[in-house]
C-alpha cells in the first residue's frame, strides 16, 4: 500500500507546505511527499541494510513485537521533519513565501528574526506535545522525540528546547492556522506510518535506552539524506502542483534503493566446520598446517562465551590477527553483526591490513558481495582500495551488469560521513576514538559501528588522551552488545585492567536496564574458565622483583603469557593461559652502546664484515637522516643503506614500505635476499617498528619505551632462515640513544625524551638493566615479555637509591602532563552511560567536524602540526608539477582553473607533514601566514584541494618559507632547517 498521501485528506494548507525548494524552475517538493518518502525508505533500510542486532535489540525493548519496531522506525523517519509546518521555516524562501499564504497561512515579517528554532526543535517539541497529550510521560516521550531533534546530528541542550517549547510566536503555536494544519501533519504522519492508537500505547510504556536512541537516530538520518537526493527523488514538475512525477512514494523508494546498490548487512549463519578447517578454509593454509594454541584458544573460548570482549596479548608474529579475524566471524553470526571494522594505529598499518582483510572476507561464507570502505583521509592513494570496482550488484533495469566480485565500494558509501557503515571496513583506530568526542554527526560513527565486530590491533600504542576515549568508546559499545576484540603484544596489566573494566561498566549498565524493562535480576561476576595462579585477577598482577632460576626477571609466578581475556556479552569474565607451545621462540642478545656516530660505524663495521640485512630505528626523523648520511659516506657501509622515516610524499612512503617488505620479507620463491657480501642497511623511524612483515640479521634500537622495543624486536631473526652471516648467527640489539651507559641512572637523548617522556626512557633503562650486563641473560621470547612490560610500570623500591629520585621527578612530571591531556579529554568526551539519562545535551559544545584533522588532534595527544602539498614549478605561471618520479616529469596541475579530479589527486598525494616544532608558536604563525599566499581560488572547488597548504619548491627541490628553508627528495624525505639570514 501506497504510503504517498492522498489529496482528498490533506487540506489547501497542507499542501502548500514545502520541505524542498527549487533550484530551478520546479514546484517545490511538497513536505508530506518528502516525509512518505522517508519513511519508505527508512522501512527498506531496515530490512535491507540495518544490522540483524539493532532490529532484533529494538524488537527486545518493544517486547520482543518485531511489526512494532518496524512501525517505530517508519514513523520516526515520516516524523523527521514536521517542524518544517511552522511560520519560521515556511517562509525562509522568498519565493515561496506568496505559495504557503495562498494556502491560508500567515506567515512572520522577518522569517530570519530568530535563529535559534531550528525545524528539528520545533519538530521534537509538537511531537512532545502531542504525546503528552495522549497521556505519556515527558521523559518516555523525549526518548523518542529526541530522534527528531537530533536528525541533524547534534543533540539540543535543554534550555534550547525549552526555548523551542516556549516560543509560540514562531511555532505558529499562538496562532490557529498553524495549530490547525500541524495536528493535520501529524494525523498524516501516522497515516503514512501506518501507526495506530494500540501502538501508541505499547509505547507509551517503554523509555527507549540511550544507546538505541542513538543508532536509531542513525537511521533517521540515513533515510533522510536518501530522501533528499533530488536525483532519485525529484521536486515538483512546473506545471504540477508539487507532485513530483506520478510515481508514489513507496516506487520512488523502491527504485531509489535499487539504484543506491548498497549489498545488505552480513547475515552470517555460522558454520559446522571444526576448528581446524575454519583456519585452513579462511587464511588458506596447507592441509599440514594447525592452528598455534593462541588462535585454538581464543576461537574456543568465543563459541563457549556470549559475544562480547576479548583481549588478546600474544607475541609477535603469532598469528593475532587470524585469531582475531576468526572470532569476529564466530561473534559476528552470533550476534547478528552487519560487518566489520578492523581498526589500526596508523595510515599505513591500515593500508597493510586492507589486503589482509580482503583475502579472508572473500571466504567466509554469507560475506559475498561486501561492500568495502578504507577509513582514512589518504584512501584515495591506496592501490587496493582504488582498484576495487565501483559496481552495484543489483541494478534497477534488471541484473545483467551486476558485479561478480567478492568486495566492491558502493558509491553512495563514499559520501562524508557515510563510509564506515560498509560492511567491511579497515582504517585507523581515530575512527572508533571519535565515537566518544562530542562532535557533529558522532552519531553516525555510534551507529555505524554498533552494528560490526570492531577488531583494535596494536591496542598499547594509546596515549593518554587516545585511551580516555577508547574506554569510553568501549562502555558505548558494549552497551549495546558489540563485540570487540584487542590485540597486542605488549599489554601492561594495568592498561587490560582498565579497557576490561571500561567494556564491563557497559555490559552492566545494559544489563541493569534490561533487568529494569523486565524485572529480573540481574548479575555480573567475574569468573575464571581456567585456573591460573589460582584467581582469574592473578592475570593481572606485576611483576615484582622475582627473578627465575636462570637469572631472568620474572618466573613461573608471573602472569601468564600469551594470555586471553574475555568479557561475556551478558557478564562474566573469563580468563585463559593457551600455553606458548608453538611459538616461534628467540634468543635476543641485549648491547648498550653509548650515542656516538663514530662509534655506531664502526661496531657496524665490525658485525657486517660477511655482510647481512641490518635495520637501525631512531627516535626522531633528524636522528635518522644524521645516521644515514654518516653511513652513506662510509666506503664499507654505504654501498646499500636506504632512509624510512613518515616524512615522505604518499608515493614514495608506500614505495619505501614496497621496498622493505620486496626485500626484507619472508622467504619467498624469486626472491634474492640483499647483504649477502656487502650489508645491507635500512634506517629508520618508528614506521618500521609494527605492522610491516620484514626480518633482519642485526638490530640497532634507540632507547624507547619497552613495548616499542619489543617491537623492533619482533623485527630481529622473525623467519626462519638456512643462512645468516656467522657474526649475525646469534639474535643481537644494540641500545642506543643514551650518551654515557656508565651513568648511574644514565641520561636518554633529548629526542627520545621529547617522543616518549622522560618516565618511559627511565623505566625502560631500568626494566632492561639485567640484560645490558656484560653477563647478563638474552632477552627470551616470548617467555620475557610480559615480565619485561610489567616491570617497565612497577613502583621503584626504595632500596634503589640511584634510581629513585631520578624516576620519581620524572613520574611527576609524566602525572602531570597526563593530568593535563585527561583535562583536555574531558571536555570533549560524551558523557558516561551513567551520567546519559537523556539526549538532551549530549552533543553539547560540540567540535564542528567539517576539519576531520581537527577530530584527529582532540582524541590524541601530540603537538600541534599540520600539512603541505610539496609541488615543483610548472610550464609557466599557471601551472605547477607534482614532485618527479623514477626519473619521470611530474604531473602538470593547473592552478588557474580547477584541475582535472586525476590532476587533484595527483597533487595531493604530494602531501606530507611538517615537524611540530616548525608549527607552534609565532614561528608556526609565520608559516601559516607565509603559505596561505599560495591560495589558488581556483582549487576552491576541488574536493581534494581545497583548504590545501602549498609550498612551492624551486628545480633544486628548495623552498625559504617564513624562517625555515625547506627541502625535499625521493631520498631523504622532507627536511627542515631554519633559514641562514645575512
Amino acid at each position: 500500500m501506497s504510503s504517498t498521501p492522498s489529496t482528498t485528506t490533506t487540506s489547501a494548507a497542507v499542501r502548500a507546505l514545502w520541505a524542498k525548494s527549487p533550484t530551478g524552475d520546479e514546484k517545490p517538493l511538497a513536505l508530506l511527499t518528502h516525509l512518505a518518502d522517508a519513511c519508505e525508505v527508512a522501512e527498506l533500510y531496515w530490512h535491507e541494510f540495518a544490522s540483524q542486532r539493532l532490529r532484533d535489540r529494538t524488537a527486545a525493548v518493544l517486547g520482543g513485537d518485531e511489526r512494532l519496531a518496524l512501525v517505530l522506525v517508519r514513523w520516526l523517519a515520516a516524523a523527521h521533519d514536521t517542524g518544517k509546518a511552522t511560520p519560521s521555516f515556511a517562509g525562509q524562501v522568498p519565493s515561496l513565501r506568496e505559495h504557503v499564504e495562498r494556502g491560508g497561512l500567515p506567515l512572520l515579517d522577518d522569517p530570519k528574526a530568530n535563529s535559534e528554532l531550528r525545524h528539528e526543535l520545533a519538530g521534537a517539541e509538537l511531537w512532545t506535545e502531542r504525546l503528552r497529550a495522549r497521556g505519556w510521560k515527558r521523559a518516555t516521550a523525549s526518548s523518542y522525540t529526541s530522534i527528531i531533534a537530533g536528525h541533524h546530528g547534534t543533540f539540543p541542550e535543554k534550555p534550547r528546547l525549552l526555548y523551542a517549547a516556549n516560543d509560540r510566536h514562531f511555532t505558529g503555536r499562538g496562532k490557529g492556522e498553524w495549530r490547525a494544519v500541524q495536528a493535520q501533519v501529524m494525523d498524516a504522519v501516522e497515516r503514512i506510518a501506518g501507526i495506530a492508537a494500540r501502538d501508541f500505547e505499547a509505547l507509551a510504556g517503554v523509555e527507549l535506552p540511550v544507546p538505541l536512541q542513538l543508532q536509531l537516530t542513525g537511521v533517521v538520518i540515513h533515510a533522510d539524506w536518501i530522501a533528499s537526493d533530488a536525483s532519485r527523488f525529484p521536486l515538483g514538475r512546473p506545471d504540477g502542483p508539487g507532485v513530483p512525477d506520478g510515481r508514489d512514494s513507496r516506487t520512488r523508494a523502491v527504485e531509489a534503493w535499487h539504484d543506491l546498490a548498497l549489498p545488505a548487512a552480513w547475515r552470517l549463519s555460522g558454520t559446522d566446520e571444526s576448528i581446524d578447517e575454519r583456519y585452513r578454509h579462511r587464511f588458506a593454509w596447507s592441509d599440514d598446517l594447525r592452528p598455534r594454541p593462541v588462535q585454538r584458544a581464543a576461537l574456543e573460548l568465543a563459541e563457549e562465551v556470549a559475544p562480547g570482549l576479548l583481549v588478546v596479548e600474544a607475541p609477535m608474529g603469532t598469528g593475532k590477527t587470524e585469531a582475531a579475524l576468526a572470532v569476529a566471524e564466530e561473534w559476528a553470526a552470533r550476534s547478528g553483526a552487519s560487518g566489520i571494522y578492523v581498526a589500526l594505529p596508523t595510515m599505513a598499518t591500515s593500508d597493510a591490513m586492507l589486503d589482509r582483510v580482503l583475502e579472508w572476507v572473500g571466504r567466509v561464507p554469507g560475506a559475498e558481495r561486501a561492500s568495502v570502505f578504507l577509513a582514512h583521509s589518504k584512501r584515495a592513494f591506496n592501490a587496493t582500495f582504488s582498484a576495487l570496482p565501483r559496481t552495484a550488484w543489483q541494478r534497477t533495469r534488471g541484473d545483467s551488469d551486476a558485479c561478480d566480485e567478492h568486495a566492491a565500494v558502493a558509491e553512495w558509501l563514499t559520501g562524508r560521513r557515510r563510509g564506515i557503515a560498509a560492511n567491511v571496513v579497515v582504517g585507523t583506530v581515530d575512527h572508533v576514538l571519535m565515537l566518544a568526542l562530542r562532535s557533529r554527526y558522532s552519531v553516525l560513527r555510534y551507529a555505524a559501528l554498533a552494528g560490526k565486530v570492531v577488531v583494535i590491533d596494536e591496542v598499547h600504542a594509546s596515549d593518554t588522551r587516545m585511551l580516555a576515549f577508547l574506554e569510553r568508546a568501549l562502555e558505548w559499545l558494549a552497551a549495546s552488545s558489540v563485540p570487540v576484540i584487542l590485540l597486542s603484544a605488549t599489554l601492561p596489566g594495568e592498561l587490560r585492567e582498565r579497557l576490561v573494566a571500561a567494556y564491563e561498566e557497559g555490559v552492566g549498565a545494559r544489563t541493569r536496564a534490561r533487568s529494569a524493562r523486565t524485572g529480573a535480576p540481574t548479575r555480573t561476576t567475574v569468573e575464571p574458565r581456567a585456573a591460573i595462579g589460582g584467581t582469574a585477577g592473578a592475570a593481572t598482577t606485576g611483576v615484582g622483583g622475582v627473578t627465575d632460576e636462570c637469572g631472568h626477571p620474572g618466573g613461573e609466578s608471573q602472569s601468564p603469557y600469551p594470555l586471553l581475556t574475555a568479557v561475556g556479552g551478558n557478564g562474566g569474565r573469563h580468563v585463559v593461559a593457551p600455553g606458548s607451545r608453538g611459538v616461534p621462540r628467540t634468543s635476543v642478545r641485549l648491547e648498550p652502546l653509548d650515542d656516538d656516530l663514530d662509534l655506531l660505524v664502526r661496531v657496524l663495521r665490525e658485525r657486517t664484515r660477511d655482510g647481512g640485512c641490518v635495520l637501525i630505528v631512531r627516535n626522531t626523523v633528524a636522528r635518522a637522516v644524521s645516521l644515514f648520511e654518516a653511513l652513506r659516506a662510509d666506503p664499507d657501509l654505504g654501498q646499500d643503506v636506504t632512509l624510512a622515516h613518515s616524512r615522505f610524499i604518499g608515493p614514495d612512503r608506500a614505495a619505501n614500505d614496497a621496498g622493505l617488505v620486496d626485500r626484507f620479507g619472508p622467504p619467498a620463491a624469486g626472491r634474492e635476499r640483499p647483504g649477502g657480501v656487502r650489508p645491507a642497511i635500512v634506517v629508520a623511524t618508528q614506521v618500521a617498528e609494527m605492522s610491516l612483515d620484514v626480518d633482519f640479521d642485526l638490530l640497532v634500537s634507540d632507547l624507547a619505551p619497552v613495548d616499542a622495543v619489543l617491537q623492533r624486536i619482533g623485527r630481529l631473526h622473525r623467519h626462519a632462515r638456512a643462512h645468516r652471516p656467522a657474526p649475525l648467527v646469534e639474535a643481537s640489539c644494540l641500545i642506543t640513544g643514551v650518551t654515557d651507559w656508565q651513568a648511574s641512572p644514565p641520561a636518554p637523548d633529548r629526542g627520545g625524551v621529547r617522543v616518549y617522556g622522560a618516565s618511559a626512557q627511565l623505566r625502560a633503562v631500568r626494566a632492561f638493566s639485567p640484560y645490558l650486563e656484560p653477563t647478563g641473560p638474552a632477552v627470551r621470547l616470548p617467555d620475557d615479555i610480559a615480565p619485561l612490560v610489567a616491570r617497565a610500570h612497577e613502583a621503584v623500591a626504595d632500596d634503589e637509591a640511584a634510581w629513585l629520585d631520578a624516576v620519581s621527578e620524572a613520574d611527576r612530571e609524566a602525572h602531570a602532563a597526563r593530568a593535563e591531556s585527561l583535562a583536555a579529554a574531558e571536555g570533549w568526551r560524551i558523557p558516561a552511560l551513567s551520567e546519559a539519562r537523556t539526549l538532551a545535551g549530549f552533543s553539547a559544545h560540540a567540535l564542528d567536524d567539517r576539519n576531520e584533522q581537527m577530530g584527529y588532534a582532540a582524541v590524541r595527544d601530540g603537538e600541534e602540526t599540520f600539512e603541505v602539498l610539496l609541488l615543483s614549478p610548472g610550464d609557466d605561471e599557471s601551472s605547477l608539477r607534482t614532485l618527479p618520479r623514477d626519473g619521470e616529469p611530474g604531473v602538470l596541475v593547473s592552478i588557474t582553473s580547477m584541475p582535472s579530479p586525476s590532476d587533484a589527486l595527483a597533487a595531493a598525494a604530494c602531501s606530507v607533514r611538517l615537524p611540530a616544532w616548525v608549527c607552534v608558536g609565532a614561528g608556526g604563525d609565520r608559516v601559516i601566514e607565509a603559505l596561505e599566499r599560495n591560495h589558488f581560488p581556483a582549487w576552491d572547488q576541488s574536493p581534494h584541494l581545497r583548504g590545501q597548504l602549498v609550498i612551492r619548491l624551486d628545480a633544486h627541490g628548495s623552498a625559504e618559507v617564513a624562517d625555515y628553508t625547506v627541502r625535499y627528495d625521493a631520498v631523504r624525505g622532507l627536511e627542515v632547517t631554519r633559514a641562514e639570514r645575512s
